[in-house]
């Protein structure tokens, strides 16, 4: 009887700790994809930000530095970026001489990408019409979604090209 009532006892409490697991697993899951879209937001929208502050100019498209968020002037701040547009390039000062490595293709990557300072970075690539062709890459620090080692960080992206650019 006391064998029996030890075995039970034991695969409950085997039982239990596998679902606390399935529990712990579930809930750091939803907390990550939570903290990606959000950040994912933010991103879309410091980046639409960022097309607002191209404006015309008496010697064509400028950038308007009074429209760009305090925080891409300050040094290594986690929020960076590079506009590109024919014969002209653009970059955050919170860069400095920094080159960080910039999203490959269009739209948001799927990964985090290096960063000045081992910083990891949520980043993405976008196009604008109203010039020829004007690439701007747009990275936000996504430190946050490394919860486990290696994370793999929200959407995010930007061409070769950038690289070439820096």
């Amino acid at each position: 009887m006391k064998s029996i009532q030890r075995s039970l006892g034991l695969a409950l409490i085997a039982t239990l700790l596998l679902v606390a697991l399935v529990l712990v697993q579930t809930s750091l899951w939803l907390f990550e994809s939570g903290l990606r879209r959000s950040l994912e937001t933010d991103l879309r929208e410091e980046t639409e930000g960022l097309l607002v502050a191209l404006v015309k100019g008496p010697n064509g498209d400028q950038l308007d530095l009074q429209r760009l968020n305090p925080r891409y002037q300050r040094p290594f701040s986690g929020h960076y970026f590079q506009i590109e547009l024919p014969g002209r390039t653009w970059r955050s000062r919170s860069l400095w001489d920094a080159t960080p490595q910039w999203p490959e293709r269009p739209g948001l990557t799927e990964e985090l990408l290096d960063g000045p300072q081992e910083q990891r970075l949520l980043g993405q690539l976008g196009a604008d019409d109203r010039a020829d062709r004007c690439l701007l890459a747009n990275l936000v620090d996504g430190s946050e979604l490394a919860l486990e080692g290696d994370a793999q960080g929200g959407q995010a992206a930007l061409s070769r090209e950038a690289d070439r650019i820096g």
